[in-house]
């Protein structure tokens, strides 16, 4: 093959694939035209969106940034997948979701909570995360190994006593109610205030078991305060802190950290200058109550609210539920099905667990 019959062949050939290549190029850019056009289309038809008030608009583009979803529609359908003693929220009943079908929401829907206290606890102890079942180990004897050593002389050999605990994960669930009607007309949608309300309740539910004294069960972890003898208060607030701090010490923890009632920290911004160990107020810890712990001791972990729907399942309206139909065949007083009744359920659930050294966590309850 000569040279210039071999640069007229690759010429040919590099020509044939251009063109190739740019017929499907052409074809790609006809497809996105298309799927554009049909895009305006499909929006051009959705149905007219109500009127809202500016309050309302702020209003639901907060809530819409929070759960990262560009609309309401799209944001319900990828989060809340159908699947299978209180009364049902409507339109009318006031007090229960009446209010949310007309007027001003905003400052409904932004009232706060206490930020979770076992999150808070967690983000300074050890955060096990999901991986279960873990045994946590620590030292039950704090006698120092080692001592000084003279040139050439043998080390000392000590007798390390290990202990471990292993936090038990438990769930607390909770189930709202709701009408096909109440969806229908309120504003903003009623499903981000539920799951907001939800997520708030079932924290509180978590922190108050978290510091009470009540043991573990098929239900529930065990409360931190389960056990555990109280210490006799001092002659003023310093001297507490101090016996609960030497207590928590002298058992072999090293980072302090204190939970006390939102009151007892107002005393407690008083000492400002004075006092360097965390505070965590709580309104589930009793006024009067303090409660001294090591958080390089504790360990535990706090799951994502996870909220289904359901317009098709069948419920026990009340509060504790019953199973539907019991071992002996008899279905519970109050069964519902919500595809008779033109209702939605919304169910919420969160995994939490959490455990700590043994007496590496004591308390008081002032005079």
């Amino acid at each position: 093959m000569d040279r210039y019959s071999f640069e007229d062949k690759l010429e040919a050939l590099t020509t044939s694939v251009g063109f190739h290549f740019g017929a499907l190029h052409k074809e790609i850019g006809d497809v996105k035209k298309l799927g554009i056009s049909n895009n305006r289309e499909i929006h051009r038809r959705r149905p007219p969106q109500p009127d809202l008030s500016g309050a309302q608009r702020v209003a639901k583009h907060a809530v819409l940034r929070f759960l990262n979803y560009e609309s309401v529609e799209d944001g319900y359908r990828e989060r809340y997948a159908s699947k299978a003693a209180v009364a049902a929220g409507n339109t009318v009943t006031p007090g229960w979701a009446a209010e949310l079908t007309a007027g001003d929401t905003a400052d409904f829907l932004t009232e706060g909570s206490s930020p979770s206290l076992l999150a808070r606890l967690l983000s300074i102890g050890l955060n096990l995360g999901t991986g279960w079942p873990l045994k946590i180990g620590f030292r039950s004897d704090h006698t120092p190994m080692g001592n000084w050593t003279v040139e050439a002389d043998p080390a000392p050999v000590g007798a390390l006593q290990l202990a471990s605990f292993t936090p038990i994960s438990r769930k607390v669930t909770g189930i709202a109610v709701i009408s096909r009607e109440l969806k229908k007309y309120s504003s903003p949608a009623i499903e981000a205030i539920i799951s907001t309300f939800l997520r708030n309740d079932l924290n509180a539910i978590i922190d108050a078991a978290l510091i009470d004294d009540q043991p573990s069960d098929a239900a529930r972890p065990q409360g931190l305060l389960f056990g555990v003898s109280p210490t006799p208060p001092g002659a003023d607030l310093a001297a507490d802190l101090k016996a609960l701090a030497a207590a928590v010490l002298a058992a072999g923890g090293t980072a302090p950290v204190f939970i006390v009632n939102p009151l007892t920290a107002i005393d407690l911004d008083f000492m400002a200058g004075q006092f360097s160990y965390p505070v965590l107020p709580s309104p589930y810890c009793p006024a009067g109550r303090i409660i001294c712990l090591d958080s390089l001791s504790f360990a535990g972990s706090l799951g994502a609210l996870e909220v289904q729907s359901s317009e098709e399942a069948t419920v026990h309206l009340a509060a504790p539920a019953s199973p539907i139909v019991d071992g002996g065949g008899v279905a519970a007083s109050g069964v519902t099905s919500l595809w008779q009744t033109g209702r939605i359920g919304l169910s919420g659930l969160v995994d939490a667990a959490w455990g700590i050294a043994p007496n590496h966590v004591q308390f008081l309850d002032q005079a």
